[in-house]
C-alpha cells in the first residue's frame, strides 16, 4: 500500500495538495512538541502580590490546518534521522539553463537521426528469450523440498542443481 512506500523513501518531499487525509498524514508523521508557555498575575490589593506560572503541554509540531495554509512557495522536507523542514521551493524558470527548453522558447529537442536508424521494436519473444526461462512443475517440487529441509545448502548438493544453472 502507500504508506509501506512512503516508509521505505528516506526524505519525503511535499509541494502540496488539496487533501486533507495527507495533511492529517503529515501532521501525525511530524509528531509533536513540547510548548512551555508563562504566565504572569500581579494583583494590585493594599499588600500588592505577584505570582509567576510555568506551563509545559504537547502539541502538534504543525496541525493540518497549518500545512493546508502553506504558502504556494513552501515545501516540507522530511528526511530521516533529521528535523522537518519548511523550505522554499525552487523556481525552475530562474535557472540559468532554461533559455535552452522550449518553455523559455528553445528549440525542442529531437533525437538525431542515426540514432533514430537504431531504433527498433522489440518483440514479446525477445522479451520472452532474455528474461529467466519459466518455473518447472519439477523445480517448484526441488524449492518445496528444500524449504522443508533447510539443512541442505545449494552448494554442498550443486549437481543436484545443476540442470537449473542458467551461468552467471
Amino acid at each position: 500500500d502507500w504508506e509501506g512506500i512512503i516508509g521505505n523513501c528516506d526524505t519525503l518531499l511535499y509541494l502540496g495538495g488539496n487533501e486533507y487525509g495527507t495533511y492529517e498524514y503529515l501532521s501525525k508523521i511530524l509528531g509533536k512538541e513540547t510548548e512551555r508557555t508563562k504566565s504572569q498575575s500581579i494583583g494590585k490589593g493594599s499588600r500588592g502580590s505577584s505570582s509567576d506560572s510555568l506551563q509545559t503541554a504537547g502539541r502538534e509540531l504543525c496541525m493540518p490546518d497549518e500545512i493546508r495554509r502553506m504558502r504556494d512557495d513552501e515545501c516540507l522536507l522530511l528526511m530521516r534521522s533529521e528535523d522537518p523542514v519548511i523550505d522554499r521551493k525552487y523556481n525552475l524558470l530562474k535557472h540559468p539553463n532554461v533559455k535552452y527548453t522550449p518553455d523559455a522558447g528553445g528549440e525542442p529537442y529531437v533525437m538525431p537521426p542515426d540514432y533514430m536508424g537504431d531504433a527498433a521494436t522489440i518483440t514479446m519473444d525477445a522479451v520472452a528469450a532474455a528474461t529467466a526461462p519459466e518455473i518447472t512443475e519439477e523445480m517448484y517440487e526441488q524449492l518445496d523440498y528444500l524449504e522443508k529441509h533447510p539443512e541442505e545448502n545449494y552448494y554442498e548438493n550443486e549437481e543436484n542443481f545443476s540442470q537449473y544453472d542458467q551461468g552467471d
